[in-house]
Formats: structure tokens, C-alpha cells, sequence
């Protein structure tokens, strides 16, 4: 006999539980994990951000080189105090001389119709509020530096220019450094998630068309434009306009 009672049924066999130490050291475990990991998986993300940034400008480089070939050499420009067309059916008004510099896109629609690039306008990680109408209260990642819609003479010594004297038609022929001078950068930066450092380098496109990622400090310093009506910002107030360089 093997001394069992067959008249007992057979015990399931018990379930071991975690103790509640265990559970603690399981949760620290994955708490150190994850924060080895975050980093590294923004940096895949900011990576993957600026990849995606430095294809849209090259995009934006062939679209101004269609726009100039149109308009026979001249680049993209609106004048001043006319309004802008924001897309189907609407319109803007801006007292900001310089507004061309982010609604530069509203001179593109014969060239490139909005419902169908505008969404390749923004980084990563802009949030719109109707993905049917990208266009409706964002303004492009990607600024347009002033350069291209004034003469370089507001760049350079002498006293202020009124309006109507600065901003001027630029064609093509008059750029000395093409591969040198910044034509749009991305303003944003929006796939980083956070605030950008010195270190965080910028998606820009020079006027030949090359996209590449360099950080601002490399860039010429901005000086004072002589219509007086904001801050120097770097490579939107390169010294000599289109005569200068930012590299």
C-alpha cells in the first residue's frame, strides 16, 4: 500500500505569490530600465525628427527652384501691404514687413498646391488641430530667411529704409555664395519635445538646394536690419543680405 487515502480527493498544487519585497525590487528594476532607455529613445526620436527635417527641405529647395524657373529667376516674394492668400477662400493682413519669412507658403500655390505639400511643410511632431487642413492656423516648421524678399543694402551701413525701398524682387544671379547662404531653416525643431540647446543642431538648406545639420553657432552672427522693426535673428539677418554668407 502507499498509505494514500483514496477517499480525498487530490490538492491542486499552490500557487506561489510574489512577497510585496519582491514586487518592490521587480518595480525598481523596471523604473532603472526605463531610465536607461528614455534617452536613448529620444535620441532615436530627435534623430528620426531631424532625418524627416533635412527631406522636407530638400523638398522646399526644388519647389523654390520650380518657383524661379516660373518667375524667371526671381524668387519667392510678396509685396509689402498686399494681403497674403492663406488657401481656398481665404485671406490675411499683416502690418509685419517680414511676415514672408513663415507665410512664404502662400506664394506657393500655383507651384505647389497646399491640400497636397503642406503637411510636408511641418516637422514632426507638430499637433494640428484638422488634418484635412494643415494649412488652417500653423504656420511652416520652415522659415524663409528676409534676405531673399529685400535688397542687401538693408544689411549693411547707412541710416534706415523705408518699406517700399527694402523689400525688392531677388533673382537668383545675385547671390555671391549660393552654397553658403541659408534660404530656409526649420524653425521649430518640434521633434526634440523640449526646449533646444546650443548642442541641438537645425535642419537648414542653403541656395543650391543642400540640406544639412549645423548647429547656430556656426553661423554668422545677425546684424540689425535697417528698417528697424525687430530683433537681428541669425539666419534671417545675415550681414549683406544675399551678398553675405552664413558659412
Amino acid at each position: 500500500m502507499n498509505g494514500l487515502n483514496p477517499s480525498m480527493p487530490p490538492q491542486p498544487p499552490r500557487a506561489r505569490a510574489f512577497t510585496l519585497i519582491e514586487l518592490l525590487v521587480s518595480i525598481g528594476v523596471i523604473a532603472i530600465l526605463l531610465a536607461i532607455m528614455l534617452p536613448a529613445l529620444r535620441g532615436t526620436l530627435a534623430a528620426g525628427g531631424s532625418t524627416v527635417a533635412l527631406s522636407n527641405l530638400r523638398g522646399i529647395g526644388q519647389t523654390i527652384e520650380m518657383y524661379t524657373q516660373r518667375e524667371r529667376s526671381q524668387y519667392p516674394y510678396h509685396a509689402p501691404g498686399d494681403w497674403y492668400d492663406t488657401g481656398p477662400g481665404g485671406q490675411l493682413f499683416t502690418d509685419d514687413p517680414w511676415a514672408t519669412r513663415y507665410l512664404w507658403a502662400t506664394t506657393m500655390h500655383a507651384i505647389a498646391p497646399w491640400p497636397e505639400h503642406y503637411r510636408a511643410w511641418l516637422n514632426e511632431g507638430v499637433e494640428l488641430e484638422d488634418e484635412s487642413q494643415p494649412w488652417s492656423g500653423q504656420h511652416p516648421s520652415y522659415y524663409y530667411a528676409c534676405a531673399f524678399f529685400a535688397r542687401p543694402e538693408v544689411w549693411s551701413a547707412g541710416g534706415p529704409i523705408e518699406v517700399e525701398d527694402a523689400l525688392k524682387p531677388v533673382h537668383t544671379h545675385e547671390l555671391k555664395h549660393p552654397a553658403l547662404k541659408v534660404l530656409m531653416f526649420d524653425s521649430d525643431r518640434a521633434y526634440l519635445r523640449r526646449e533646444p540647446t546650443p548642442d541641438d543642431k537645425r535642419a537648414v538648406l542653403t541656395a543650391d538646394g543642400a540640406a544639412a545639420l549645423r548647429k547656430d553657432q556656426e553661423a554668422a552672427a545677425p546684424i540689425q536690419n535697417r528698417v528697424n522693426t525687430r530683433d537681428p535673428a541669425r539666419y534671417l539677418d545675415t550681414p549683406e543680405g544675399t551678398r553675405g554668407r552664413d558659412y
